[in-house]
């Protein structure tokens, strides 16, 4: 993802997409951080989120809200 993101012209990245495949690929990334982020893994199951029950970005709109207060104090990346 890295290397695609790096070779792409700005002015692709910044062209509006295919709403159905952005909406794909902010799914995609939270699966991936839900997965591989400890920290953000304890911060759903602190507000009961099941990561698995993400699915539709109806699901992704409802998750809670980071904040400086919620996650970011929380959770330091000293950790």
């Amino acid at each position: 993802m890295t290397e695609e993101f790096s070779s792409t012209p700005l002015d692709a990245l910044l062209t509006p997409g295919d709403p159905a495949r952005i909406e794909q690929q902010a799914l995609a990334l939270f699966q991936s951080v839900a997965a591989g982020v400890p920290a953000y893994r304890d911060f759903l199951a602190e507000h009961d989120v099941d990561p698995a029950a993400v699915r539709e970005m109806a699901d992704f709109r409802a998750l809670p809200l980071l904040t400086k207060a919620n996650y970011l104090r929380r959770h330091s990346l000293t950790r």
